[in-house]
């Protein structure tokens, strides 16, 4: 309980930022691989490569979906999608139902960074003229991008979950 404190203490508190409480976390995990003797070089080379192509990975959908939102809305496709889902003349509450479900099926194919890159360009505005708390929206917004952390291709829930899982659960 002490270790977790020490780690999400500070985040809470207002002490530190998210990015040194992870650096921490690292750290103190780092720590007790080595106090239960279960340190090894190739292991942790190992954890840092697949670090590298995690974080690699993620960086080329930040950099693909950046590069398509920025060719979307030079074309004038961001105004052209923007003015058809204004003139559906919907209730505001069908209008963010609408996008909740759009969000929701790019959470099976899609990266959650992918969607918020390509997707919020699009509502944020439209949901600021239709004077509803933005707030409100990115929050009904980021719990259903929980889709995209279990459902494949980017299942990262379940790849979570797999690890922890015993041998014989398939």
């Amino acid at each position: 309980m002490g270790r977790f404190l020490g780690v999400v203490g500070g985040l809470v508190a207002g002490f530190a930022a998210g990015t040194e409480v992870w650096g921490r976390a690292a750290a103190l995990a780092r720590l007790m691989v080595i106090r239960r003797r279960k340190f090894t070089w190739a292991s942790f080379y190992g954890a840092m490569l697949e670090t590298a192509r995690t974080s690699a990975m993620i960086l080329f959908i930040v950099i693909g979906a950046t590069a398509f939102t920025g060719v979307f809305n030079i074309t004038g496709g961001l105004r052209a999608t923007q003015e058809i889902i204004r003139n559906l003349d919907m209730a505001p509450w069908l209008l963010i139902a609408m996008m909740m479900f759009i969000v929701f099926i790019l959470g099976a194919f899609l990266d959650w960074t992918g969607i918020v890159l390509l997707s919020f360009p699009i509502f944020l505005p439209i949901v600021q003229e239709m004077d509803v708390s933005l707030l409100w929206f990115v929050v009904l917004m980021s719990v259903v991008l929980q889709t995209s952390f279990l459902t494949p291709p980017f299942g990262y829930a379940l790849f979570y979950l797999r690890a922890i899982a015993p041998r014989e659960v398939k």
